[in-house]
């Protein structure tokens, strides 16, 4: 009987043994099935996860001043919910056909050929609008653009899912909130053009009350945007970014010129993922498209060109930055918060309504 029990026990060790051995193969098995190996990083994304969604909205003409001095509840609370650069730089051809060009190609006119705003010399082939690359990568995103004005979509847009040119700021609005609440976009671009409208016929300034009303209406506009995206269905489901920048100012009642009034924009990073309270400096137009990329998981080929870098985004990997963006001649006088020329206000003289050759 001892001897029996003598055996028994030499056994045991080696039979648990053979249980643990058998049960770490399996163990790694399940761990490799999850994760893949190491250095084969999965890009598909995680079902689990909310799905990534970019909004940009474009305001032409909208001095940062104004934006800031006039009741804009709806931009502040964005501010608020995110980071800000208050002296962006935009394109020295401070035009909409050129300014516009650069936020959706991420280059300057230099690369891009957009001078003015017929846009007939746009270099798409080579420089295209982000879309086209986004969808190059992701060919399962919806995309989508709702512009007041036509030549946004006419000329500068490639390889969109959606491309409307309602004709005013209201219909914008509403065509945008239709497709929030009924449709499915996972990145939508949209263009008002009230500021840059008052702009020409009263006045570039924080001072003009026509001016000032026209940034409060596309506050407004921007108010039920943000309300019908808040009213998706599957929004629990979603994790939006959203960006906020317009054009270029003005002074007077004109603008196309290399100087600080002209050339010193805006840019809201708003979302869960942006930099919360964070002042940006250093940014520029060319800085929109990197950053909606980034978001959105998408690396910038280096063989694009482009020359922004993603800002205003907390936890940013290092293959979805740019170095440092390429500043334009005169770039640094465009930094600072003094007094702008062309605070005056001006006597009401009606000016066309901007055409493709406008200003």
């Amino acid at each position: 009987m001892i001897a029996f029990l003598i055996c028994l026990a030499m056994l045991l060790p080696f039979r648990a043994a053979a249980r643990s051995d058998a049960a770490v193969p399996a163990l790694q098995a399940s761990v490799s099935d999850r994760t893949g190996p190491p250095d084969a990083p999965n890009l598909r994304p995680d079902p689990q996860a909310p799905r990534r969604k970019v909004l940009i909205i474009g305001i032409d003409g909208m001095r940062p001043d104004a934006l800031l001095s006039v009741e804009t509840p709806n931009l502040k609370g964005l501010i608020r919910a995110g980071a800000f650069a208050s002296s962006a730089t935009a394109d020295s051809i401070t035009r909409s056909g050129p300014g516009w060009a650069s936020v959706l190609t991420g280059v300057w006119h230099d690369k891009h050929h957009v001078y003015d705003n017929v846009i007939g010399t746009f270099h798409g082939d080579a420089y295209p609008a982000f879309f086209k690359r986004l969808k190059e990568s992701r060919p399962d995103l919806f995309t989508a653009c709702i512009v007041n004005w036509a030549p946004i979509r006419d000329r500068l847009m490639s390889g969109i899912d959606l491309a409307l040119a309602p004709g005013n700021d209201d219909s914008v609005a509403s065509r945008a909130s239709s497709l929030l609440l009924r449709g499915d976009p996972d990145v939508l671009f949209l263009h008002f053009d009230a500021p840059d409208h008052a702009g020409h016929k009263y006045g570039f300034s924080r001072f003009s009350p026509p001016y000032r009303h026209a940034v409060a209406s596309v506050d407004r506009q921007v108010g039920k945007v943000m309300e019908a995206l808040q009213a998706r269905p599957g929004l629990y489901r979603e994790d939006w970014l959203i960006l906020v920048t317009t054009d270029h100012g003005g002074s007077f009642r004109h603008h196309g010129r290399d100087i600080r009034a002209h050339r010193r924009v805006f840019l809201i990073v708003s979302g869960n993922d942006s930099m919360r309270g964070t002042r940006l400096s250093g940014v520029s137009l060319v800085d929109v498209a990197p950053t909606a990329m980034a978001f959105l998981g998408v690396p910038v080929d280096p063989g694009w060109g482009w020359e922004g870098k993603a800002v205003g985004l907390k936890d940013l990997p290092p293959e979805t930055m740019q170095a440092e963006g390429r500043r334009q001649a005169g770039d640094a006088q465009q930094d600072g918060n003094g007094p702008q020329a062309g605070d005056v206000i001006i006597p009401a003289a009606a000016l066309p309504v901007k055409t493709p050759v406008g200003g």
